[in-house]
């Protein structure tokens, strides 16, 4: 909570103050343009590198005025809200952490400004807002990592026959948590070149035959899709994943029950999800004989 109005180039930092031994936040590093932030009088924005994480603090550069502002404020009194959509693949501490926030004036050396130097008296410091003692909050960070694999189901190819030219549908499933056009969903179908004239499309599911894809277009879903060699790659321009992938007008079908699916998820260029590493546990390419062992790996 800022008490005052904040300007262009000041910096409100978020540092630890944890009494009984520095933790850190479970975060490692910032995925590019994966944070959101929000203040009234400015709205929401992303600061891309003005946000930036450094030795158990977290630190915001308030951006600059509309072109037309008539002074530097950006910021009105009240809440500055900042989410970290990044993905951390450490163990999480054994407790949790508590942190204080105060904010510094655009001054040259503010960029380093302490807690302490915020709260100099008599305005001797840099502080905009001074840090307090009693004014923490605390960040519940412990718990047990379970660890999840992406996987795929419905792989269908129709009509199911080597070197046959027809249509290859998919839907992804046990996807993590997907962001508005900062997810892409990758999948590698082993063995098969899907040849460069092929095409996407996405569908619902079929209402009739379960498990395969329908006529109903869910065009609103996705933003792009990427065909590479036996790979690929869609964008999601919501948070949803609830549809099929239909692939048209590829190279012949050479499945083979030697060859399997991999996968990742990525949000914000960062990886959050892989297939398992563990061959015998992998989806393997559709054929009539692989398709009981598959129906087991959902």
């Amino acid at each position: 909570m800022n008490t005052v109005p904040l300007a262009a180039g000041q910096h409100v930092i978020w540092q630890e103050t944890t009494a009984d031994g520095l933790v850190d936040w479970t975060v490692g590093s910032i995925a590019a343009d994966s944070v959101s932030c929000t203040c009234a009088g400015k709205g929401t924005w992303a600061p891309g590198s003005d946000f930036a994480k450094s030795s158990n603090r977290m630190q915001l550069t308030i951006p600059d005025a509309a072109a037309d502002a008539t002074t530097e404020q950006v910021c009105d009194a009240g809440e500055v809200v900042c989410t970290v959509r990044s993905w951390n693949s450490n163990a999480a501490p054994a407790r949790d952490l508590e942190a204080t926030c105060f904010a510094c004036d655009a001054a040259s050396g503010s960029e380093d400004c302490t807690k302490d130097e915020s709260a100099a008296a008599d305005n001797a410091g840099e502080g905009v807002i001074s840090y307090h003692a009693d004014a923490t909050v605390t960040y519940a960070q412990d718990g047990t990592a379970v660890e999840a694999f992406l996987t795929v189901k419905d792989v269908a190819y129709v009509p199911n026959s080597q070197n046959a030219r027809g249509r290859l549908s998919y839907k992804p499933s046990n996807t993590a948590t997907a962001w508005d056009d900062e997810t892409t969903i990758a999948y590698t179908f082993g063995g098969q070149a899907i040849g460069s004239d092929a095409q996407c499309q996405i569908f619902a599911e079929d209402s009739d035959m379960r498990g395969f894809a329908g006529d109903v277009m869910m065009s609103d879903r996705v933003t792009n899709c990427v065909i590479s060699g036996q790979t690929v790659t869609i964008t999601l321009a919501t948070s949803r994943v609830d549809f099929y992938v239909t692939v048209i007008a590829g190279d012949a079908w050479g499945a083979s029950d030697t060859n399997s699916v991999d996968g990742e998820q990525k949000n914000f260029n960062q990886v959050v999800r892989s297939t398992t590493g563990v061959a015998e546990d992998k989806y393997t390419m559709v054929t009539l004989t692989a398709y009981g062992d598959n129906k087991a790996k959902l």
